[in-house]
């Protein structure tokens, strides 16, 4: 148990992507108006929450490693993990000594009533934990504020596509989106606390809206963001793009991002790979390289200065020198700036 002089402190570490880093930072800003009070060192604290990443085996093992530092650091204190990681090894997790509770990325809402500070009885392994389906919705996370100068605003969650190389679906779920007098509320509030750039982020951009009641798609949200937020912003701020779907780059993205007076000209691709056989055994058939660079070519008539990433993967299973040297050669000709 933390000790007396720590019991109303925490102490948050978050792995990961700019989705973990929002979710902290909603729980966090909860707790605080709960008046607990966050400690910068780890060792002050009396509670140490982890939210893990799971995306790749190095997240995995940086995980492990970070919970036995904190232990090291402070050896009373209550080590909480969740996230990602905590979704499909809650089992491995639990069994580390050095943890208390594993609360798993679908159950990381609850955290928002409160740090865990009584003893909670040892986790059940989720394998053999009962569940009762529930209809997916999003997750109710929300902030008022963002530890760096980039306020990130979450705006969907999930994946439904199941990618053959991606663990995303088996610890996030299916697709869900926010809704979107939500989010641009959540938008407006940050611009008003100050912020001059906010990120739109999501696991998968292009499914959002697939699950709301209203037809609706990113580009529909992001053309609403620009009517409500334009007449007041445009100039004075900027918004950003986590990362975009190939598949989604057409003549209706072209035309919001022509129109946006508030998106900065930097684009962020999940392009993966450059080889359309490639793309297809990893389940990503649903685009061609080549759809790419002509989007690309016209939206330099709209951007003609343009920041471009890309994330790639190489040494694909099965992928043959020839595909690799095919996925080199379209990469040469993107206008990328980092990949």
């Amino acid at each position: 148990m933390p000790n007396s002089s720590h019991a109303k402190t925490f102490h948050v570490a978050t792995l990961g992507c700019k989705i973990n880093q929002y979710e902290s930072e909603a729980i966090s800003e909860a707790w605080r108006d709960q008046g607990y009070a966050e400690a910068s060192d780890p060792a002050g604290a009396g509670v140490l929450l982890v939210n893990s990443c799971a995306v790749t085996s190095r997240a995995v093992s940086d995980l492990r490693a970070l919970v036995r530092r904190l232990r090291q650091q402070n050896p009373s204190a209550r080590i909480v993990v969740t996230g990602c990681a905590a979704q499909v090894l809650g089992a491995e997790l639990s069994a580390m000594p050095e943890v208390d509770e594993v609360v798993p990325q679908d159950r990381k809402a609850v955290l928002l009533a409160g740090p865990l500070f009584a003893p909670a009885p040892h986790p059940v392994s989720p394998e053999l934990a009962p569940s009762v389906p529930e209809p997916p919705r999003f997750p109710p996370f929300h902030i008022g504020s963002f530890r760096r100068a980039r306020a990130v605003v979450k705006v969907q969650d999930g994946c439904s596509h199941h990618c053959t190389y991606c663990i995303v679906p088996l610890t996030r779920g299916g697709s869900v989106s926010r809704d979107p007098a939500e989010a641009i509320a959540e938008m407006r509030r940050l611009l008003s606390s100050g912020y001059r750039e906010l990120v739109i982020s999501g696991v998968n951009l292009r499914q959002y809206g697939a699950d709301l009641p209203e037809p609706h798609d990113f580009w529909d949200l992001l053309a609403r963001v620009e009517t409500e937020l334009g007449p007041e912003w445009a100039g004075r701020a900027r918004l950003r793009l986590s990362s975009v779907e190939p598949g989604q780059l057409g003549a209706k993205a072209l035309d919001v991002l022509g129109a946006s007076r508030l998106v900065a000209p930097h684009l962020h691709l999940s392009l993966q790979s450059g080889d359309a056989g490639v793309l297809k055994r990893m389940g990503r058939g649903h685009y061609r390289p080549e759809q790419v660079l002509d989007f690309l070519r016209q939206l330099g008539g709209v951007w003609p200065r343009l920041g471009l990433g890309a994330d790639l993967l190489t040494g694909f299973p099965g992928e043959t020198a020839e595909q690799f040297e095919t996925s080199y050669a379209f990469c040469r000709e993107l206008p990328l700036t980092y990949a």
